[in-house]
């Protein structure tokens, strides 16, 4: 289930300093080390605002004795932030459809149901297309947008014709972890990652949150990749499907990037 994490970048939270650092890392109570799992989605709740939305990592203990740390991947900043209420007036985090009616502000870590964190995501403005999205030599921006959107409505109409009876969503760009949810809100038969290339090698770009969203639901998960993308129509292109999560017996991955923080202490 998502999360919310409060984070207050190191400001005292009820009474307590935490190790915050946006992005980064989260540090909190062990008490909700059943919650923070490696691979599970959140918002960030900051003092009138949701602020942006990522993947948990790995989580380690914190040097600090009763606490964890968890590592922040996938991070997008909500530009502008999002207030705590929807233009209705109500408060994102109350879906009373799920029988949920209250918020318990005082909780660091608060589960969220699904419904409310896509519509957290949904106001905010669509992140930039992520480098890790399209595999598109010297392509422009614009090309590899097109790409992109070519390849998720690809998925959709396949997905669609597939599950007649089930919603097929198409979530916004910056929802972390996957790009269509098959099923009801409440109740997500499946998770699909979509990916897309001009070359006719079904290559890809893996971020470490979406690989660990597919281990932590490889029940329900489901990688697409649509190559050899012709945008002007000219040729049909090919597609590959993965069901399962991706491991390393079923992809051939290598490192491209190391992501580092320098040590201030």
């Amino acid at each position: 289930m998502p999360l919310i994490l409060y984070s207050g970048d190191g400001p005292s939270r009820d009474g307590y300093v935490y190790d915050d650092r946006t992005g980064v890392s989260y540090e909190f109570p062990d008490s909700y080390l059943s919650r923070v799992l490696e691979g599970e989605r959140f918002v960030y709740h900051q003092p009138r605002f949701y602020t942006g939305t990522g993947v948990i990592g790995r989580v380690v203990p914190s040097r600090n004795p009763g606490r964890s740390v968890c590592e922040i991947l996938d991070w997008q900043p909500f530009d502008p932030p999002v207030p705590l209420k929807d233009p209705d007036g109500e408060y994102f985090e109350v879906d009373r459809e799920a029988g949920k009616a209250n918020v318990y502000w005082a909780q660091g870590v608060r589960s969220l149901t699904e419904s409310s964190f896509e519509r957290i995501v949904a106001a905010a403005d669509a992140a930039p297309l992520a480098k890790n999205e399209v595999q598109t030599a010297n392509a422009t921006p614009e090309v590899r947008l097109n790409a992109k959107r070519y390849a998720v409505q690809f998925a959709l109409d396949l997905l669609r014709a597939e599950h007649p009876d089930r919603p097929v969503v198409d979530l916004p760009p910056n929802n972390p972890g996957f790009d269509i949810r098959v099923g009801e809100a409440q109740d997500p038969h499946l998770y699909v990652g979509v990916k897309g290339t001009q070359s006719a090698e079904p290559l890809f770009w893996l971020s470490e949150g979406e690989r660990l969203f597919s281990l932590a639901n490889a029940s329900s998960y489901e990688l697409i990749v649509v190559a050899g993308i012709d945008l002007n129509g000219s040729k049909p292109p090919q597609v590959h499907r993965h069901v399962g999560p991706l491991v390393y017996q079923a992809l051939v991955l290598e490192p491209s990037q190391w992501r580092g923080l320098l040590r201030t202490d």
